[in-house]
């Protein structure tokens, strides 16, 4: 994701569960983009949406009659619908897909800005703490804004999507009850196919194993662990929860390998589809005239040899019933 951004609009709905259940508008507070708050404020909520794993993608989808991709067509399409007006429809919206989630007290942000060649509308809830500050001698309790804390965000690349990007919907999954309501705020449909998944996250295993330097005993042993995890996921059916691989496989150093998975574009949620696995404890390769395939291990034990000088494999240990045909040959 570009770094390099500009923001054209920013607007804040306040949340609260009188207006969760209400039918009434709210009224929203419109940031001035030129003023270093409203900066301030869109680079917080972006650094914590790209800097967290546990991401989802899709694109806008049929879900609710496919309403927020009427409204974006509109607005980015067709453009007889304004930022403001879609932002609040949007809030409406919330008001329906929210509900019974732990988003009172929250601020729905919208934003809308330019990111690179894209141009991209970002939504995010926005929880507050209270804190206590000193004004003129006396402690005060003030609710400030706790980004660090937010759970739930989207972006949609409406370039992207205008030009039939299938991923152009991202959004953080969160905890709790209020993530499925969020994905479905967003208007999002899935896209993820798991086999691919699963091969994207094997690639940035792999990638994070050499750009470390990872002794190969212990990258052979990370990777039996991972290849355990991950095949037993599959076998059950059950999704992946990348930060806990992560903390389970990494412990020492868990950051640096968020961060490869990131630039991999790595999500989780998926059930990992296991005919992927096979490189993180086996080689295979072939050859016009050839077909190999062998386990790690085999490097470690000395059944494989690679002779780097030379460029070239030895096989010790061979079969019986190779050897003989080898030699009849």
């Amino acid at each position: 994701m570009s770094a390099v951004q500009q923001l054209h609009q920013l607007l804040l709905f306040p949340l609260s569960e009188a207006e969760l259940a209400s039918g009434h508008d709210g009224v929203a507070l419109s940031l001035d983009v030129q003023q270093d708050q409203a900066q301030s404020l869109l680079e917080g909520v972006l650094e914590q949406y790209t800097s967290r794993l546990g991401k989802g993608y899709g694109r806008p989808g049929e879900l609710d009659d496919a309403q927020v991709k009427r409204w974006l067509t509109a607005h980015a399409v067709a453009q007889s619908l304004d930022f403001a007006m879609l932002c609040q429809h949007w809030y409406g919206h919330a008001r329906q897909c929210l509900q019974g989630g732990p988003v009172p007290g929250h601020w729905l942000m919208f934003a809308r800005l330019q990111q690179g060649s894209s141009d991209v509308i970002l939504l995010a809830l926005l929880p507050q703490k209270q804190v206590l500050q000193m004004q003129q001698g006396h402690l005060q309790v003030q609710s400030v804004l706790d980004l660090p804390s937010i759970q739930l965000a989207g972006r949609i690349d409406l370039t992207g999507w205008q030009q039939g990007t299938e991923r152009c919907i991202g959004f953080l999954r969160g905890r709790g009850d209020g993530s499925p309501g969020f994905k479905r705020l967003l208007g999002c449909e899935d896209v993820m196919v798991p086999l691919k998944e699963t091969q994207k996250l094997v690639q940035g295993l792999t990638r994070f194993a050499e750009e470390e330097a990872v002794p190969a005993e212990q990258r052979d042993q990370v990777f039996a662990q991972m290849h355990g995890a991950l095949e037993a996921l599959g076998e059950r059916g059950a999704p992946l929860a990348l930060d806990e691989l992560i903390q389970q496989s990494w412990p020492e150093a868990p950051a640096r390998l968020q961060t490869v998975l990131a630039e991999q574009a790595v999500t989780d949620g998926f059930v990992p589809d296991r005919r992927a696995l096979k490189p993180l404890t086996r080689f295979k390769a072939a050859g016009e005239h050839w077909r190999l395939e062998f386990d790690r291990r085999s490097l470690r034990s000395g059944e494989v040899i690679y002779e780097r000088q030379h460029d070239r494999l030895v096989l010790t240990g061979l079969p019986e019933s190779l050897r003989a045909a080898l030699q009849a040959d």
